[in-house]
């Protein structure tokens, strides 16, 4: 179970039950997600950095080129993840560019 039973902010209130399953109370939706958010890279952060670097481009240089790890705690992935195949679609389809110019439009 979460070492934080109950967090409440301005924007949410969320408490965890006796499983660890997250409950989120929210006036908004802004923040329903804020403490969506929250639950999830608090109970799940090695999944959010790899998601993370695999947006970038970036898994192979960090995770190695695959998983080979099996399903794991680390990282949750299942074998032979092909890390470096996804970055260089990521990179060959010039996501972060992309991103870029529709942030700035």
């Amino acid at each position: 179970m979460p070492e934080c039973q109950l967090r409440t902010t301005k924007n949410y209130q969320l408490q965890w039950d006796e499983w660890g399953v997250p409950t989120i109370k929210a006036q908004t939706m802004q923040g329903l997600f804020e403490g969506s958010g929250f639950a999830q890279a608090f109970l799940n952060h090695n999944l959010l950095l790899i998601a993370y670097l695999r947006a970038r481009g970036k898994s192979a240089e960090y995770l190695g080129e695959h998983s080979g790890l099996g399903s794991n705690l680390m990282t949750k992935q299942p074998n032979d993840v092909d890390y470096l195949m996804v970055d260089k679609m990521v990179l060959s389809l010039r996501f972060l560019e992309l991103a870029e110019e529709a942030w700035q439009q």
